[in-house]
């Protein structure tokens, strides 16, 4: 009796398939990883912010010690580049009044001393010396990642129409000159640490995208600086930067 040998067939994948397949879990992996990008710059991006809220607390801290006026050093004052409990301090001459934009952290010191309170200037995600936030990765001096708001190193009539360089103009402000706290800029991260590829990013990206800003009345959110109010030219400087430029100057309105 002759048996038949049976036959099995095993179907496989088309190359059709496959390749939607391949497209599939390619799609999924590309998702993820950005997915985790996005994450970690939303951490980053929070981290920051929760930084800015205790320099705010820092510039309370600087109000009730000064008298509510805001930090001023006129050009030519000797600023401190590294703390004194890191041995001999080094320093710098400003040859601009507006220098103070990084310099601030020399009259802040006198109500936070650097030691404790420097690696809450920088942004996490900027590369610098572990233990050492006022030095690059490299060694060198390094500046705060935020930057202090020219509109507070000068009265408001600076950022007048028809102001000219006027040398009296150059006075400190108090709070009384701040007309809007919520919506006038203290300091602004100038460093962007959080955007990928930052050093390579255009001036236009970096204005579109959104910036880590300090208000006056001590909350701090991203706001994207192409949004922020139209600035006028500093008679001083002969530019028209936004944040820093802001019409009249403190008692104006950036947002």
């Amino acid at each position: 009796m002759e048996e038949r040998a049976k036959s099995t067939s095993h179907k496989g994948f088309t190359l059709l398939e496959l390749l939607i397949v391949i497209v599939v879990v390619a799609t999924l992996i590309a998702l993820s990883v950005a997915g985790l990008s996005q994450a970690r710059t939303a951490a980053r991006t929070t981290l920051c912010l929760g930084h800015m809220r205790q320099l705010g607390t820092t510039l309370q801290q600087y109000w009730a010690a000064s008298r509510e006026v805001f930090p001023f050093a006129p050009a030519g004052t000797v600023f401190a580049t590294s703390p004194p409990e890191d041995g001999p301090t080094s320093t710098a001459v400003s040859g601009n009044h507006f220098d103070l934009r990084v310099y601030w952290t020399t009259p802040v010191s006198r109500v936070a001393p650097w030691k404790e309170n420097f690696v809450n200037w920088v942004c996490p995600s900027s590369k610098r010396m572990p233990g050492l936030p006022w030095k690059s990765a490299s060694g060198d001096i390094a500046y705060p990642s935020y930057v202090y708001v020219f509109g507070f190193m000068a009265r408001p009539s600076v950022w007048m129409d028809g102001s000219t360089a006027n040398a009296d103009q150059l006075r400190s402000v108090r709070l009384a000159d701040v007309r809007f706290p919520s919506g006038k800029a203290a300091f602004f991260d100038q460093e962007m640490g959080h955007l990928p590829n930052r050093a390579s990013s255009s001036e236009e990206f970096r204005s579109q995208s959104a910036t880590p800003i300090l208000f006056v009345d001590g909350h701090s959110t991203q706001r994207r600086l192409s949004e922020a109010t139209k600035p006028a030219t500093n008679p001083f400087t002969g530019h028209a930067w936004p944040l820093h430029d802001t019409r009249d100057g403190a008692a104006g309105c950036d947002f």
